[in-house]
């Protein structure tokens, strides 16, 4: 039987909640209260918690730690890919932020804290938001789990409202004088050039241009075959983004001509400098490697720059070749398959901006077939 006792400190008790695995006597200990009542009424609610297999001891468990622990024990079920990402995600904003805090001291105001901390103060985007979410969401349910706390603190958090980011695109004068800067300048530019000429073109995603092989380019039929991805640890992944990113892609004259005289270069430049492209990329350094595309950002923004272009992501690539065929009256349906969405209401949500240019090409096709 448990009874409540004092000591110069105030009110204590201990409870005996049977025992640890290893045969050792479970014991629960409170101290320091006021009031004899007030001990009385903790004792009753842990022995009621107790009782329904609900009570979670205090648990000294480090946030951070048990991070590391929770990674270590979903490696064989994530993805390679999506682990590196998590823990470098891990690594970058929440242990920096949570450092020094137990899991059980987290608490929804906390939490709530941290999001607004890296959406208003750091100006990450939603998306790094949800990674974050996503994260803290596995670790806390497992915390649950291993009985380290009672419910999980992310209950009614909510993501800061954010501005959508208002993408950018070159229309047809730009495009064209993109292409001519090419043909002046193509000694210089020549992997940075093919590289956006590609995604002007064709409307993949970076990560799916850098994984490109040559093997999955069909010059003759004038077709790619989108089937691989680069991840952001600059590994070849043989799987696309979703499942309908496979897919094919047809390509225009001038991209066939410009992968032809590429294709010649990289050979003599591989050559030259003793290497191999050994997973036959379309786009590789000097060694044959595959290349960064953080970098490719800052090199668009240098090309802009010295040709006086409008500054486009690298990523503003693919709203400009969607942008360019819609608003040229292609099917909205054509658009998505090329960009690999699964649902048409992607493609139309996104671009819907063009729609009022639209109308009025079909206002004055209405009056070509039946003006005066």
């Amino acid at each position: 039987m448990a009874a409540i006792k004092q000591d110069k400190y105030g009110y204590y008790f201990i409870i005996s909640a049977g025992f640890h695995l290893d045969g050792r006597r479970r014991q629960i200990k409170r101290t320091g209260f006021r009031t004899k009542r007030e001990a009385q009424l903790e004792m009753d609610h842990i022995k009621s918690e107790l009782i329904k297999d609900e009570y979670v001891n205090p648990s000294s468990t480090y946030l951070n730690d048990f991070i590391d622990e929770y990674f270590e024990m979903r490696k064989h079920n994530l993805e390679e890919s999506t682990l590196s990402r998590y823990k470098r995600e891990s690594n970058s904003h929440i242990k920096p932020y949570f450092q020094n805090i137990k899991i059980q001291n987290l608490n929804p105001s906390l939490i709530q804290k941290y999001f607004n901390y890296i959406i208003e103060e750091k100006g990450f985007s939603r998306s790094t938001c949800e990674i974050s979410r996503r994260i803290l969401s596995g670790v806390l349910n497992k915390a649950v789990e291993r009985k380290l706390i009672k419910d999980t603190p992310l209950v009614g958090i909510e993501l800061p409202k954010q501005d959508e980011y208002e993408f950018n695109v070159w229309n047809k004068e730009q495009i064209n004088k993109f292409l001519k800067i090419g043909e002046t300048t193509y000694a210089k530019y020549a992997k940075h050039y093919i590289t956006i000429l590609i995604a002007l073109m064709t409307g993949l995603r970076k990560g799916e241009i850098l994984a490109l092989m040559w093997d999955n380019v069909d010059l003759d039929r004038k077709i790619i075959f989108v089937d691989k991805i680069l991840d952001e640890d600059n590994q070849i992944q043989f799987r696309t983004k979703t499942a309908t990113s496979k897919r094919s892609v047809t390509i225009p004259e001038i991209l066939v001509k410009h992968l032809k005289e590429h294709k010649i270069k990289q050979d003599i430049e591989l050559k030259k400098h003793n290497h191999k492209n050994e997973n036959n990329l379309v786009i590789c350094t000097l060694r044959g490697k595959p290349v960064y595309g953080c970098n490719l950002n800052r090199l668009l923004k240098n090309i802009c720059e010295k040709y006086d272009l409008p500054y486009l992501r690298f990523h503003d690539l693919r709203h400009t070749h969607a942008t360019t065929l819609i608003a040229d009256d292609v099917h909205f349906k054509i658009v998505q398959k090329r960009l690999g969405h699964k649902k048409s209401k992607t493609t139309l949500d996104t671009y819907s901006h063009v729609l009022p240019e639209m109308q009025q090409i079909a206002a004055d096709k209405l009056d070509h077939l039946f003006g005066d």
